[in-house]
């Protein structure tokens, strides 16, 4: 097939971008003929999706943006993140195409499905006009009127881009709901095993681990430093665990984003009271990313929205780290509770429930062994080959529909 990828970002800034990093060599080295189209061109400090930069659309205008694709003549489009929903809408009517859902597109106002008042937690909502006026008494985004006002209209927008996609994939039951929920019907949706595979250089680990029997115990948490993926409630757990463990505790922020002063200034006084050890490593690519998981015992995955998925939990798992999480969205698609991990109730999410899951991971040596045995294990539904193979399925059943349904 002569499959055209169509993203809105054409470098690496997260987890979706890394995803289709993954996957264009993949269908490639399947004998597919693959080409990223993308609206934005890679940041300058991020790693594009395509060794070839792909084909950027910036700048075009949507007649001169379907004479590019339509030169290179693809048999089926792959939509994985918003666009121009005008572009999008005249792309889908020519071409076959199906689209994974990454994130809440087409569902959620803000993207995020989660709400801030009383408290910090996810969002059970179906998206439509109610959304505007729960906005500032739920706290669901900023105060600013206009990008309210400009993200429920881009939202609804793609919403009705989607309707017209042939198939759409998901990555978790949790995402296949959602999609239920806001009338996509269930011959529309399908839910693929993800694409999470080990790394190619550096190795994984190949047994599971053994708690290291004294010293301190390591956290690692991966992740944009946001306030909906949790890493303020992660860092008030850590006197709790301390307490509970009666070991030091080193833990490990890696990632960048606007909410790093304030977790920093609350580091602060975390590590000035007790035997705690806060890191803030920034932003890192994936060699530092393996050294990191190589000396961790447990990766946090303290995310207060509905995760889509959540794959960080699935990398580490190939290391044979459990994880510990609230228990939100499509976190269960890889975290078993008592296998690989424990879970903490997610709504509402509390510190002391995460506290008591990361301390269940950790309090009992043979108990840790068994978690990190399982961890290994569930990383082998996240193979190259199932998720291949369910794709190549999805994109050519885009095509029979099509075929069958027309324009």
């Amino acid at each position: 097939m002569r499959i055209a990828l169509l993203n809105a970002q054409g470098g690496c800034v997260g987890g979706l971008e890394i995803h289709l990093a993954r996957l264009l060599p993949a269908l490639q080295a399947a004998q597919h003929e693959v080409r990223l189209f993308h609206e934005w061109p890679p940041p300058p400090s991020r790693a594009p999706i395509a060794p070839d930069h792909g084909q950027s659309l910036a700048g075009r205008d949507d007649r001169e943006a379907l004479e590019c694709l339509a030169s290179w003549r693809p048999d089926v489009l792959y939509v994985h993140s918003p666009m121009r929903p005008s572009l999008a809408m005249e792309a889908v009517r020519r071409w076959p195409a199906a689209a994974f859902q990454h994130g809440y597109f087409g569902t959620c106002a803000t993207g995020w499905k989660r709400i801030h008042t009383p408290r910090a937690q996810p969002c059970s909502r179906t998206f439509g006009w109610s959304c505007l006026a729960c906005h500032y008494p739920l706290r669901c985004g900023g105060w600013n009127p206009f990008a309210l006002w400009r993200g429920f209209v881009a939202q609804r927008g793609w919403q009705r881009v989607m309707r017209r996609f042939d198939l759409i994939a998901c990555h978790s039951d949790a995402m296949a709901r959602e999609l239920h929920r806001h009338g996509f019907p269930p011959g529309q949706v399908r839910t693929l095993p993800f694409l999470v595979p080990p790394p190619k250089t550096g190795g994984s680990a190949s047994q599971p681990r053994s708690l290291p029997p004294d010293g301190p115990v390591r956290l690692v948490f991966l992740g944009r430093l946001e306030p909906v993926k949790g890493a303020l409630l992660l860092l008030d757990s850590l006197p709790i665990v301390r307490r509970a463990l009666g070991r030091p505790l080193v833990l490990h922020l890696a990632g960048e984003g606007p909410h790093r002063p304030a977790l920093e200034a609350r580091a602060r006084a975390i590590v000035a009271t007790d035997d705690i050890e806060v890191r803030f490593t920034g932003w890192i690519g994936e060699d530092a990313r393996h050294r990191l998981f190589q000396s961790s015992d447990l990766i946090a995955v303290p995310s207060v929205w509905p995760e889509p998925f959540g794959q960080v939990g699935v990398e580490a798992g190939h290391w044979g780290i459990p994880a510990a999480s609230f228990d939100v969205g499509g976190v269960r698609s890889w975290l078993h509770p008592g296998i690989n991990g424990h879970l903490a109730p997610g709504d509402p999410p509390t510190i002391a429930g995460l506290a008591h899951a990361i301390v269940a991971c950790l309090s009992d040596p043979g108990h840790y062994r068994h978690l990190s045995r399982g961890a290994l294990d569930a990383t082998q539904a996240f193979l190259e080959e199932p998720h291949l193979r369910a794709v190549e399925q999805l994109l050519t059943d885009a095509i029979r529909h099509r075929s069958r349904s027309g324009p």
